[in-house]
Protein backbone atom coordinates (compact mmCIF):
# COMPACT_ATOMS: atom_id res chain seq x y z
CA UNK A 1 0.00 0.00 0.00
CA UNK A 2 1.28 3.60 -0.46
CA UNK A 3 0.61 5.66 2.75
CA UNK A 4 0.38 9.26 2.72
CA UNK A 5 1.36 10.98 5.92
CA UNK A 6 0.01 14.30 6.53
CA UNK A 7 0.76 16.25 9.62
CA UNK A 8 -0.47 19.68 11.36
CA UNK A 9 2.34 21.67 9.52
CA UNK A 10 1.19 19.90 5.78
CA UNK A 11 -2.53 20.03 6.35
CA UNK A 12 -2.13 23.90 7.22
CA UNK A 13 0.09 24.06 4.09
CA UNK A 14 -2.93 22.76 2.26
CA UNK A 15 -5.44 25.49 3.49
CA UNK A 16 -5.79 28.78 1.51
CA UNK A 17 -7.38 31.63 3.04
CA UNK A 18 -9.27 33.32 0.00
CA UNK A 19 -10.89 36.00 1.28
CA UNK A 20 -12.18 38.06 4.91
CA UNK A 21 -15.50 38.63 5.57
CA UNK A 22 -15.99 42.16 6.48
CA UNK A 23 -19.02 41.93 8.61
CA UNK A 24 -18.18 39.53 10.86
CA UNK A 25 -14.17 39.87 10.45
CA UNK A 26 -14.18 35.99 9.75
CA UNK A 27 -11.30 34.41 7.54
CA UNK A 28 -12.91 31.78 4.95
CA UNK A 29 -11.28 28.77 3.71
CA UNK A 30 -11.13 25.97 1.04
CA UNK A 31 -8.61 22.92 0.88
CA UNK A 32 -6.80 23.08 -1.81
CA UNK A 33 -5.66 19.24 -2.35
CA UNK A 34 -2.12 18.80 -1.43
CA UNK A 35 -0.21 17.36 -4.75
CA UNK A 36 0.84 14.16 -3.18
CA UNK A 37 -2.71 13.78 -2.05
CA UNK A 38 -4.40 13.66 -5.69
CA UNK A 39 -3.64 9.94 -6.19
CA UNK A 40 -6.21 8.93 -3.59
CA UNK A 41 -9.41 10.55 -5.43
CA UNK A 42 -8.21 7.74 -8.25
CA UNK A 43 -10.46 5.35 -8.63
CA UNK A 44 -7.75 2.79 -8.47
CA UNK A 45 -5.96 4.34 -5.73
CA UNK A 46 -5.35 1.68 -2.71
CA UNK A 47 -3.90 2.31 0.52
CA UNK A 48 -3.51 4.55 3.40
CA UNK A 49 -3.91 8.16 4.39
CA UNK A 50 -2.45 9.15 7.72
CA UNK A 51 -3.52 12.26 9.95
CA UNK A 52 -1.07 12.69 12.45
CA UNK A 53 -1.81 14.24 15.39
CA UNK A 54 -5.01 15.35 14.33
CA UNK A 55 -5.87 17.25 18.07
CA UNK A 56 -2.74 19.87 17.06
CA UNK A 57 -4.47 20.68 14.04
CA UNK A 58 -6.93 24.29 14.91
CA UNK A 59 -10.43 23.73 14.77
CA UNK A 60 -10.43 25.69 10.90
CA UNK A 61 -8.21 22.93 9.58
CA UNK A 62 -10.47 20.31 11.61
CA UNK A 63 -13.78 21.74 10.46
CA UNK A 64 -12.09 21.52 6.65
CA UNK A 65 -11.46 18.10 7.18
CA UNK A 66 -14.80 17.38 7.85
CA UNK A 67 -16.11 16.54 4.98
CA UNK A 68 -13.13 14.30 4.20
CA UNK A 69 -14.02 11.70 7.35
CA UNK A 70 -17.87 12.05 7.38
CA UNK A 71 -18.24 11.91 3.57
CA UNK A 72 -15.49 10.75 1.99
CA UNK A 73 -15.07 13.72 -0.68
CA UNK A 74 -13.69 17.55 -0.81
CA UNK A 75 -16.39 19.27 -3.00
CA UNK A 76 -16.74 17.31 -6.16
CA UNK A 77 -14.41 15.14 -5.62
CA UNK A 78 -14.29 11.68 -4.16
CA UNK A 79 -12.20 9.53 -2.29
CA UNK A 80 -10.81 5.88 -3.76
CA UNK A 81 -12.77 3.09 -2.32
CA UNK A 82 -9.65 1.26 -1.46
CA UNK A 83 -8.56 4.48 0.60
CA UNK A 84 -8.60 3.77 4.39
CA UNK A 85 -8.24 6.89 6.64
CA UNK A 86 -5.98 6.65 9.72
CA UNK A 87 -6.08 9.53 12.47
CA UNK A 88 -3.44 9.22 15.01
CA UNK A 89 -3.46 11.84 18.33
CA UNK A 90 -3.03 11.68 22.00
CA UNK A 91 -6.32 10.18 23.77
CA UNK A 92 -9.48 12.95 23.13
CA UNK A 93 -9.62 12.86 26.63
CA UNK A 94 -6.14 14.36 27.25
CA UNK A 95 -6.26 17.71 27.30
CA UNK A 96 -2.23 19.30 27.55
CA UNK A 97 -1.44 18.25 23.87
CA UNK A 98 -4.26 19.80 22.09
CA UNK A 99 -4.51 23.18 20.29
CA UNK A 100 -7.93 22.65 19.42
CA UNK A 101 -10.21 20.02 21.33
CA UNK A 102 -11.95 17.50 18.76
CA UNK A 103 -15.55 17.86 18.34
CA UNK A 104 -18.07 15.65 19.92
CA UNK A 105 -19.58 14.65 16.31
CA UNK A 106 -16.00 13.57 14.97
CA UNK A 107 -14.97 11.39 18.37
CA UNK A 108 -18.49 10.08 17.34
CA UNK A 109 -17.60 9.16 13.99
CA UNK A 110 -14.53 8.02 14.56
CA UNK A 111 -13.65 4.30 15.68
CA UNK A 112 -11.07 4.97 18.49
CA UNK A 113 -8.35 2.42 19.30
CA UNK A 114 -6.11 2.82 22.53
CA UNK A 115 -2.59 1.67 21.02
CA UNK A 116 -0.47 0.45 24.52
CA UNK A 117 3.48 -0.10 24.16
CA UNK A 118 5.45 -2.70 25.87
CA UNK A 119 9.28 -2.61 27.34
CA UNK A 120 9.13 -6.25 25.40
CA UNK A 121 8.21 -3.78 21.69
CA UNK A 122 10.90 -1.07 22.29
CA UNK A 123 13.43 -3.32 23.33
CA UNK A 124 12.83 -5.00 19.84
CA UNK A 125 12.35 -1.71 18.26
CA UNK A 126 15.95 -0.58 20.49
CA UNK A 127 17.71 -3.47 18.45
CA UNK A 128 17.36 -1.79 15.13
CA UNK A 129 17.62 1.60 16.27
CA UNK A 130 21.31 2.22 17.69
CA UNK A 131 19.84 2.88 21.39
CA UNK A 132 22.87 3.13 24.13
CA UNK A 133 24.11 -0.59 24.91
CA UNK A 134 24.16 0.29 28.67
CA UNK A 135 20.32 2.25 28.23
CA UNK A 136 19.67 -1.42 26.39
CA UNK A 137 20.89 -3.12 29.17
CA UNK A 138 19.28 -1.47 31.90
CA UNK A 139 15.67 -1.50 30.09
CA UNK A 140 16.08 -4.74 30.10
CA UNK A 141 16.94 -5.69 33.41
CA UNK A 142 14.83 -3.48 34.58
CA UNK A 143 11.46 -3.31 32.11
CA UNK A 144 9.66 -0.95 34.68
CA UNK A 145 11.74 1.99 33.62
CA UNK A 146 9.81 1.75 30.23
CA UNK A 147 6.07 2.15 31.78
CA UNK A 148 7.15 5.18 34.06
CA UNK A 149 8.81 7.12 31.20
CA UNK A 150 7.90 5.64 27.68
CA UNK A 151 9.92 5.69 24.72
CA UNK A 152 10.29 9.30 23.64
CA UNK A 153 12.39 9.84 26.96
CA UNK A 154 14.71 6.68 26.73
CA UNK A 155 14.99 7.83 23.21
CA UNK A 156 16.10 11.02 24.05
CA UNK A 157 18.72 9.59 26.85
CA UNK A 158 20.16 7.38 24.79
CA UNK A 159 21.15 10.30 22.05
CA UNK A 160 22.16 12.40 25.08
CA UNK A 161 24.64 9.57 26.07
CA UNK A 162 26.34 9.14 23.32
CA UNK A 163 27.74 12.25 23.85
CA UNK A 164 29.78 11.01 26.48
CA UNK A 165 32.85 9.47 25.36
CA UNK A 166 34.94 10.15 28.26
CA UNK A 167 33.62 9.37 31.78
CA UNK A 168 36.70 9.01 33.58
CA UNK A 169 36.40 12.40 34.62
CA UNK A 170 34.22 13.65 37.71
CA UNK A 171 32.88 16.86 35.44
CA UNK A 172 31.42 14.70 33.02
CA UNK A 173 30.06 12.08 35.11
CA UNK A 174 28.33 14.96 36.99
CA UNK A 175 27.15 16.49 33.81
CA UNK A 176 25.37 13.20 32.83
CA UNK A 177 23.92 12.29 36.22
CA UNK A 178 21.99 16.10 35.73
CA UNK A 179 20.96 15.05 32.37
CA UNK A 180 19.87 11.50 32.96
CA UNK A 181 17.85 13.07 36.07
CA UNK A 182 15.88 15.53 33.90
CA UNK A 183 15.29 12.91 31.05
CA UNK A 184 14.23 10.16 33.38
CA UNK A 185 12.21 9.75 36.91
CA UNK A 186 13.97 9.61 39.92
CA UNK A 187 13.60 6.23 41.03
CA UNK A 188 14.83 5.05 37.42
CA UNK A 189 17.34 7.50 37.25
CA UNK A 190 19.05 6.51 40.65
CA UNK A 191 18.37 3.17 39.61
CA UNK A 192 20.30 3.78 36.10
CA UNK A 193 23.27 5.75 37.89
CA UNK A 194 24.22 2.26 40.09
CA UNK A 195 23.65 0.39 36.29
CA UNK A 196 26.45 2.62 35.10
CA UNK A 197 28.56 2.45 38.51
CA UNK A 198 28.70 -1.08 37.71
CA UNK A 199 29.53 -1.38 34.16
CA UNK A 200 32.26 0.98 34.29
CA UNK A 201 33.68 -1.14 37.62
CA UNK A 202 33.13 -4.07 35.71
CA UNK A 203 35.38 -2.66 32.94
CA UNK A 204 37.61 -0.47 34.42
Amino acid sequence: HVIYRLDYGGLENGLVNLMHDYYHKEPVYRFQTLEYLEKAFDPKFKGIIHFDELAQASREVQEVLYSLFYDRRIDDRKLSDGALIVISMNPPQVSDYMIAKLSKALVDRLALYKVVSTADEWLRWAKDNNIHPSLYSFVVSAPQTYERNKGRRLKHLSDMLYTFADLTNEEARDELRVIVNSCIDIDSAASFAKHLREIYEVSG
